[in-house]
């Protein structure tokens, strides 16, 4: 299992320096505050959060979370953002 690039507590550092909250990011997705935690957290993976919080951030979501180049659970396709690295799937 490989490491993530940012630990949460990073991830939580790099949000308050930006001026964002969880909270924020939680109104500007419309999802709780609990799925903001559980991402940073890596319990749960939603990239749309991810991505917000990438562009929020100033990074990739590849530069704060490790991501599966091939992921074998399939789910609701990765959704594209403005600076997000996306990969499309090849079936």
């Amino acid at each position: 299992m490989q490491k993530h690039p940012m630990t949460p507590k990073q991830i939580r550092a790099a949000l308050a320096k930006a001026g964002c909250s969880q909270s924020a990011i939680a109104r500007e997705m419309r999802v709780s505050n609990a799925a903001v935690y559980q991402v940073i957290e890596g319990t749960h993976t939603s990239h749309r959060i991810r991505c917000c919080i990438a562009v929020t951030l100033g990074l990739s979501v590849d530069d704060i979370w490790y991501v599966k180049p091939n992921p074998t659970r399939l789910g609701r396709p990765m959704t594209q953002w403005p600076g997000s690295n996306a990969r499309e799937k090849t079936v």
